[in-house]
């Protein structure tokens, strides 16, 4: 899913984080080289989340706001 929305939305893997509740979100991360937040509120435990190494976690929806603050001059973006 994350191959086809960069194609369809014509992005490259650089331009987004991804920000996901379970294991299997952050493997499809890896996968595509496309960085992950890990929310620690929802599905997965971090025991289980933990072993895929996310890019990064949160504990509240501020934090992924502070993530994406902290990494915006990192992200590739496009020139309007």
């Amino acid at each position: 899913m994350i191959k086809k929305f960069l194609k369809k939305y014509s992005l490259e893997n650089k331009e987004i984080i991804y920000v996901g509740d379970e294991a299997r979100d952050i493997v499809a991360c890896k996968k595509n080289q496309v960085l992950s937040i890990w929310v620690n509120w929802r599905y997965d435990i971090p025991e289980v989340a933990g072993k895929e190494n996310p890019d990064f976690i949160a504990g509240t929806p501020a934090d992924i706001l502070e993530i994406v603050k902290s990494e915006q001059p990192n992200l590739k973006r496009q020139e309007d």
